[in-house]
């Protein structure tokens, strides 16, 4: 079990809409961390940053899921797809493989295959390679997620994935490009890629057209998805072309 900054990061703008002043001190007070703050955000995000502090004897993602489950898993079904924050709270939690179902905060699977690692491997990789555009793409796709702006995300991995393609098209062939199919096309052409992995990425690439950053036409379902398909996709291509 592990949560990520992202999904702490969350927990800490939803804790600051469910609690009060007061019950964020009496929180605090509870687990023995200081929490100060001017506003509600900035008081619950110093009281996660505080689970984290070396010098307490606590296992913070042990507290983590104690807070999900207290403050969290037992809001309905509207609830958790209203509420302001919380959207994004449970797409971050999907991306650390969990669910909050029956009331309860699950493993998607027996051993959750979280993606939370991935994008941090991705993010680091993207760097390496001076891929910076992309690379910010990214983090603004993850960011958005996780904010519950799910339209905001399909556009960033969208733009993620347009200027890796353009990008890697351009360094592998000297071939310069203004369009992500175009550029694939061209790596196929000149053997960079395989047909069947042409054939997957452009298939990829035409998904990502439709239900992009339009408001009312995305939800957490389907932007976790794509977030999923565009982390495997920068993870598998940046092998294939080294």
């Amino acid at each position: 079990m592990l949560f990520s900054r992202r999904t702490r990061a969350a927990l800490a703008r939803a804790l600051s809409y469910r609690l009060s002043h007061p019950q964020i001190g009496n929180l605090a007070y509870e687990l023995g961390v200081e929490a100060p703050g001017d506003t509600r955000l900035e008081c619950c995000t110093n009281l996660i940053k505080a689970l984290e502090s070396p010098i307490l004897s606590i296992d913070s993602n042990r507290v983590i899921l104690e807070l999900l489950h207290r403050y969290v898993a037992p809001l309905d079904e509207a609830s958790l797809e209203y509420l302001p924050e919380i959207p994004g709270l449970v797409a971050a939690l999907r991306l650390d493989g969990y669910e909050i179902q029956n009331q309860k905060i699950i493993p998607t699977t027996p051993q959750p295959a979280a993606l939370a690692p991935q994008i941090s491997a991705l993010e680091a990789a993207l760097q390496v390679r001076n891929l910076a555009v992309a690379a910010r793409h990214y983090s603004q796709a993850c960011d958005n997620l996780t904010a519950g702006n799910f339209e905001a995300a399909n556009g960033q991995i969208r733009s993620y994935l347009e200027n890796l393609f353009i990008t890697l098209a351009h360094e592998a062939s000297g071939t310069s490009f203004n369009d992500a199919g175009a550029a694939l096309q061209h790596m196929k052409d000149r053997g960079i890629l395989d047909p069947p992995l042409w054939n997957t990425l452009r298939g990829i690439w035409a998904v990502c057209q439709t239900n992009g950053p339009h408001h009312g036409l995305s939800d957490a379902d389907e932007a976790v998805f794509r977030l999923h398909m565009a982390t495997a996709v920068g993870r598998y291509i940046l092998i294939c072309i080294p």
